[in-house]
C-alpha cells in the first residue's frame, strides 16, 4: 500500500522504489558485509535523486539496529 502510495499520491519514479527481502541469503549476505555497497549499487549516478528502501525481514540481520 505504502508503495502504491508513494507512486500514485506523491508521483514518485517507481524506479525509485526499491523493495530488498533479507530473506534472500545473498542479499542479506551483502546487506551485512558493506550496507553502503549495496545502496550505491542501487542509486549509481543518480545520487542526487530520493530513494525509497523497502527491508522486509528486517529481524534476519544480525546487527540491524
Amino acid at each position: 500500500m505504502l508503495q502504491q502510495y508513494l507512486i500514485k499520491e506523491k508521483e514518485i519514479n517507481p524506479e525509485n522504489i526499491i523493495f530488498l527481502t533479507f530473506e534472500d541469503r545473498e542479499i542479506l549476505e551483502k546487506f551485512s558485509l558493506n550496507p553502503k555497497d549495496v545502496i550505491k549499487s542501487f542509486i549509481g549516478k543518480r545520487q542526487n535523486e530520493r530513494f525509497y528502501f523497502f527491508l522486509d525481514e528486517f529481524h534476519y540481520l544480525a546487527d540491524g539496529g
